[in-house]
């Protein structure tokens, strides 16, 4: 019932989004929370953005935030399933959309962004033709982006009908949206965490950082997270444990539809296991790029985390409990590669988008990411996980809605992940902080006197 083979994603471009319009505004308004992906130009200097101090990593994403620009757009909203029992599967009806946009102002294009896009296949003739136009900052009269179907509107849309915000890795995230679709930042970090715990009262949440803290997995990366939590809830449902289960809708041909391919593995892999690239293990990442030829498969990641957790497994009992050797065992295959998750060996699944990893005519073995790299399948990917989520670790089932303090998520919610920092950044309000003009302005023309 959870198998999930491939995830429909609607094409979004200016030609089409007044057709896609009010799809796009049910799936917001009944969904129990909506993930959100962008794919930018560029990310900036990558020790700015990661400074020590968080207020300059703010003042550095919002540098970037006025120079670079969104191009590519992924919302996936989860819809709770009314027919989902107390203790059957948790139901959700997925809609997901990949949106296509252009920024009216001036913008830089970085080459290690470029280069990243193309390779995953990212069309920026495309986009330039069909990009839905927006403008950064301030609202501005008479502008076309004001129309029934812009980008500022979906994001007004998003906050009156206050819906949880699911991002992965989602600080540089919530400051594009702000600064793209809603209004110039604000001058201070603060005074931004206080709008944006204004704007989203029903929170934010960041599945990065839930994955590093409260699942304690070996790596962070989306596309492990998605498929670590994808086998997990495999396993519950042939364990008869509660389960999540995600259904699509059926598009009608007016639709332009994206499919992408996540079955889960029919069988094991070639007996031989692949080298594991340890970096791209560990960070999702490669300095060699397609030059390394070790293994940039999470499905083999996974995998030889599994086949350790066997053999920790056979060490302990042969040892008869001995720690020692179970303890030395251990460190040594830590020292192989990446550190052993939750998962087990029964489930040898593949996140497959056309790609694959296979043997060339000598015996080397070639290997191909995984991902399809678009900002709507990343946002299901999110979507999926948070979902996961919900079910390891509230306290009983959402009904209608996700009230933290009733459901127990205090400790992932309104927390965004910072690299290199053992402490969250909190979203919240602070007893120094005020709100800034602008938004006091626009937020009560959005709500009124409600």
């Amino acid at each position: 019932m959870s198998e999930l083979k491939s995830v429909p994603v609607v094409d979004v471009t200016k030609d089409n989004i007044a057709e896609v319009w009010p799809s796009l505004v049910l799936a917001v308004k009944t969904s129990l929370f909506v993930a959100i992906d962008l794919e930018l130009s560029g990310i900036g200097n990558r020790k700015e953005i990661n400074a020590k101090s968080v207020e300059d990593r703010y003042a550095a994403m919002t540098h970037v935030a006025d120079t670079r620009a969104i191009i590519s757009m992924g919302l996936s909203c989860f819809r709770q399933d009314a027919r989902s029992a107390e203790k059957g599967p948790l139901m959700f009806t997925v809609q997901t959309f990949n949106i296509l946009v252009l920024c009216q102002d001036n913008y830089i294009v970085e080459p290690s962004a470029l280069q990243f896009l193309i390779s995953h296949g990212f069309d920026f003739n495309r986009q330039y033709a069909l990009g839905v136009p927006y403008r950064r900052g301030h609202d501005r009269t008479n502008q076309s982006e004001e129309k029934a179907h812009s980008l500022r509107k979906l994001f007004s849309l998003l906050v009156v009908h206050r819906k949880p915000i699911v991002f992965h890795n989602g600080f540089m995230d919530t400051v594009f949206l702000y600064h793209s679709f809603y209004l110039a930042l604000p001058p201070t970090l603060q005074t931004f965490l206080a709008d944006l715990n204004e704007l989203f009262p029903s929170r934010v949440y960041d599945t990065k950082f839930i994955a590093e803290t409260k699942a304690s997995l070996p790596a962070s990366y989306l596309e492990y997270v998605f498929r670590n939590r994808q086998r997990d809830n495999a396993r519950k449902e042939a364990q008869g444990r509660q389960f999540i289960a995600v259904q699509f809708l059926q598009y009608n041909q007016e639709y332009s539809i994206d499919h992408g391919n996540c079955a889960l593995r029919a069988e094991p892999a070639a007996k031989a296991a692949p080298d594991i690239c340890k970096n791209f293990a560990r960070y999702g990442w490669c300095g060699k790029g397609d030059r390394c030829c070790a293994s940039h498969n999470v499905d083999d990641i996974l995998d030889a985390q599994a086949s350790k957790r066997r053999r920790r497994k056979r060490v302990k009992m042969s040892s008869n409990g001995d720690c020692a050797n179970a303890s030395d065992s251990e460190h040594s295959m830590r020292d192989l590669s990446v550190a052993e998750g939750d998962d087990d060996s029964s489930n040898n699944e593949e996140v497959n988008s056309g790609d694959s990893s296979e043997r060339v005519s000598n015996g080397e073995r070639r290997k191909f990411t995984t991902g399809l790299h678009r900002a709507g399948f990343d946002a299901f990917m999110t979507g999926y996980a948070f979902a996961t989520f919900v079910l390891s670790y509230c306290r009983h089932r959402p009904s209608g809605n996700l009230d933290a303090e009733q459901l127990g998520l205090d400790e992932i919610v309104n927390r965004l992940c910072l690299s290199g920092k053992p402490a969250p950044l909190l979203i919240r309000t602070s007893n120094f902080a005020k709100h800034s003009p602008k938004h006091i302005e626009k937020f009560k023309a959005l709500f009124g006197d409600k």
